[in-house]
């Protein structure tokens, strides 16, 4: 009997767990529902056993935990898969940012030789402008 209390709070704690974290929006919803389940299949036990008993003998298992277990691990591994797939494709975008910003970089520097190429053509044109002297004939008396 203390096995179903313990049980049922484990249930309510992650309960609990999940919606501070979806409030807080720390917590992916889609994966929600799955710690969601697991709380609620172990509230379920916890609160009544022969309603999984009858389950797990339609199913087949023999042994009642087992098929929260098993619930649980299929669960997990869904995650696991999902979480690799977002890996996978958020590398192949950092991949594509960091050649897009190699890319910038480079028109970046580009740019800036040819602005620094045009200031100097510039510097040396007002040079040229104020070294000229004014010819002799030319002066007023």
């Amino acid at each position: 009997m203390q096995i179903q209390y313990l049980i049922l709070l484990f249930g309510f704690v992650i309960l609990l767990m999940v919606f501070y974290m979806l409030i807080k929006k720390k917590f992916n919803a889609t994966f929600s529902l799955v710690w969601i389940s697991i709380a609620v299949l172990a509230v379920a036990q916890g609160l009544f056993p022969e309603v999984l008993n009858k389950i797990c003998e339609i199913i087949g298992i023999d042994y009642q935990p087992t098929l929260i277990m098993v619930t649980a691990i299929a669960s997990l591994l869904a995650i696991a898969m999902y979480l690799s797939s977002e890996i996978t494709v958020s590398q192949n975008k950092i991949r594509e940012l960091s050649i897009h910003i190699s890319l910038l970089n480079d028109e970046m520097s580009l740019l800036k030789n040819e602005r620094q190429q045009t200031l100097s053509q510039m510097k040396d044109i007002s040079d040229d402008k104020t070294t000229i002297k004014p010819e002799a004939g030319n002066q007023n008396v």
